[in-house]
């Protein structure tokens, strides 16, 4: 729906591209001509390339390790592109900008989980919100006709910490976390981007 919206309001409008400080578009499968930041999803809308760059998007769709062939997420015409009605997929690809550098550098995630209560009470844990740092590190990757964030834990083998899975199976890769491993990150990102827009 945010593609939808942003194609047929905003990216046809100079005054509403304007007003757009940034677009998070996780898991969303926004299409651009391979190699390049613009087109594709939207005409005018390109992908961030900075921190204090705005009137851009950030999207990216999370996986540890390359997802499958038959995959939803990080394939052109696949999963929500599909469904979204962006179904060309020759010569392009899924967008991928890492939220940490804003470039093909790996970085380390600032990841915000909700407290799963019982669990964490063990190790001294009694907040709602629970952060890892130093955990989790992503770049993108690109292979063959796939993009994505990859997602690697980067905790010794004596961390109790707990990691993510790819719950609902490798065709989802970590979908359900793609806010949570780098909420710290995404929230960095848009002080800055207002910070920039001003």
């Amino acid at each position: 729906m945010l593609i939808r919206l942003l194609q047929s309001q905003v990216d046809p409008s100079p005054r509403l591209r304007h007003l757009l400080v940034s677009a998070i578009i996780l898991g969303g499968n926004v299409q651009v001509p391979d190699g390049r930041t613009v087109g594709g999803s939207f005409q005018h809308i390109p992908a961030c390339q900075s921190a204090k760059q705005t009137g851009c998007v950030i999207a990216y769709s999370s996986f540890g390790s390359a997802p499958p062939s038959n995959s939803l997420f990080g394939r052109a015409g696949q999963g929500v592109s599909f469904l979204s009605g962006q179904r060309t997929t020759a010569g392009q690809q899924v967008v991928c900008v890492n939220p940490v550098t804003f470039s093909s550098s790996p970085g380390s995630l600032s990841p915000y989980f909700l407290t799963p209560t019982q669990r964490l009470r063990g190790i001294g844990v009694h907040t709602p919100w629970v952060t890892y740092p130093g955990l989790y590190t992503a770049t993108c990757e690109h292979s063959s006709s796939t993009t994505w964030l990859q997602v690697d834990a980067a905790g010794t083998s004596g961390d109790r910490r707990p990691t993510v899975t790819a719950a609902l199976g490798p065709t989802w890769g970590y979908h359900q976390q793609d806010v949570n491993l780098s909420l710290g990150n995404l929230v960095d990102d848009v002080a800055h981007e207002e910070a920039a827009y001003r």
